[in-house]
């Protein structure tokens, strides 16, 4: 089963990196990415009805927030898991009512750590208690 994943950061390098992250630890998973570098891009897709199965989200972004674009993903999409990836941890109080979000990770990124991150929500998901 492909895994459809939205990665938005306006870091480039940081978007690369937590794809191919995913892309090369998570080799049993057949995966789908959609990268955006911008907010306004990231809300129109999920706003037109693009579903994902794990958001991957940075906060300060060109355009809508990383705020925006995750209360947007909750009120369409209120079942898929978000990751925040952020060096901005002041948003954390503007979002603790969305549900949706399973994690803060720092910039900069412990790869390792993201994949771990990664794969427990998916085993979570997959096994609910």
């Amino acid at each position: 089963m492909k895994r459809n994943i939205l990665i938005v950061d306006d870091s480039v390098q940081t978007a690369i990196q937590l794809k191919t992250s995913m892309a090369s630890h998570l080799k049993h998973v057949d995966f789908n990415f959609t990268l955006f570098h911008d907010g306004d891009e990231a809300f129109e897709s999920i706003a037109k009805g693009d579903g994902y199965d794990l958001a991957v989200l940075d906060c300060v972004l060109p355009g809508k927030t990383g705020v925006e674009i995750t209360a947007e993903l909750h009120r369409v999409h209120p079942t898929t898991p978000i990751v925040v990836v952020t060096s901005e941890l002041q948003f954390a109080s503007q979002t603790d009512q969305i549900s949706s979000i399973r994690c803060w990770v720092l910039k900069p990124v412990s790869m390792d750590r993201f994949v771990d991150v990664v794969e427990r929500i998916w085993n979570e998901s997959s096994n609910p208690a």
